[in-house]
């Protein structure tokens, strides 16, 4: 991998800082998980998924049905 510098006002150093602490990982693997986002959009590339955005939130939520979307009796009574 290539190296690069890059210099940043403190608000945003700090941003980065916290970002990266609270995913448990480095300020390097933040700015380059951003600019693959924006390359993606950029239209060099297909646009990322909704599921590669948010790939970070998969099975955080507990102690839910296993059969949620499968199972008709949780749609009982959706709707009315």
């Amino acid at each position: 991998m290539k190296t690069t510098t890059v210099k940043l006002p403190p608000e945003l150093d700090a941003w980065l800082t916290a970002e990266a602490r609270s995913h448990h990982t480095t300020k390097s693997s933040v700015i380059r998980d951003s600019l693959k986002i924006v390359y993606d959009m950029s239209g060099k590339r297909n646009c990322p998924t909704f599921g590669e955005i948010n790939r970070d939130l998969a099975g955080i939520v507990k102690n839910t049905p296993r059969d949620l979307s499968s199972n008709p009796k949780h749609m009982e009574g959706y709707g009315d």
